[in-house]
């Protein structure tokens, strides 16, 4: 069986993934509140930046973004248990 050689010197080996962020409007039924979210993601995408001659490929998942808008409450309903 053949080996694999790698150069370490060209090898990136981190995979990042930002998922179900939910950014929008400051409206309250979205669930992102930029006053208390948006310096961690601020945080993440600094350090990221930071070590980007690791890094393989950032990966965007989910709902990075969410414009819709919902019934919070009643939605929450459905969702609790008797």
């Amino acid at each position: 069986m053949a080996k694999l050689k790698i150069r370490r010197s060209n090898f990136k080996d981190k995979i990042y993934v930002l998922s179900d962020i939910h950014m929008g409007t400051n409206a309250p039924t979205v669930l992102y509140r930029r006053d208390f979210h948006e310096p961690y993601l601020i945080a993440a995408i600094n350090y990221i930046i930071n070590n980007a001659s690791n890094v393989e490929m950032v990966v965007l998942l989910g709902d990075i973004f969410d414009f819709g808008y919902t019934h919070q409450k009643k939605t929450l309903q459905h969702l609790m248990i008797y």
